[in-house]
């Protein structure tokens, strides 16, 4: 059955998509490690040299070191963020589901109680309602077949006081 009002997806998203993309980062994490090591090792042998030119590259291999080591330390973070956010969004994704079948359910349920209402009070109805020429299936009245023998709507009172006192015909 189809629920009323429900309509799109309440975590739009792929997953899958995003775990790639965190992927990607975690290379380009590995690839700054990379590159940060490297810049150390040539800043180390820069270091062994002494002139003035090789001191202000030290500096700036150094201060590169730095910004790779960086760089890659955000990079895992940015992994670790879209890796937790695609796990959030499936548990999302399957808790959406259990509760769009659960409301999927229990609206059926409803359904099913209101078709049976609409039943009971048809038959109510439909009993007294025909002309006195017609005939009813008895096959209508599934649980009750005390409406076959029960008296027309003006005697009806007459007859429960007297079935309350023991003189029911």
């Amino acid at each position: 059955m189809s629920l009323p009002m429900i309509d799109g997806d309440p975590a739009q998203g792929d997953p899958d998509g995003i775990r790639g993309l965190a992927q990607i980062f975690t290379h380009r994490s590995s690839d700054l490690t990379e590159r940060s090591s490297h810049t150390s090792s040539a800043s180390a042998e820069l270091g062994s040299t002494k002139s003035e030119t090789t001191g202000a590259l030290v500096a700036r291999t150094s201060l590169l070191t730095q910004r790779f080591s960086e760089a890659s330390t955000a990079s895992l973070d940015a992994a670790r963020i879209l890796n937790d956010y695609a796990s959030s969004l499936d548990g999302l994704k399957a808790l959406a589901a259990r509760r769009l079948q659960t409301a999927s359910d229990l609206y059926d349920r409803l359904q099913r109680r209101r078709h049976e209402a609409m039943n009971q009070a048809s038959e109510a109805v439909v009993g007294w309602a025909i002309p006195w020429d017609q005939v009813i299936s008895s096959s209508i009245y599934l649980s009750d077949r005390g409406y076959l023998t029960a008296p027309r709507a003006a005697s009806r009172g007459a007859w429960r006081r007297r079935r309350r006192y023991g003189r029911a015909t």
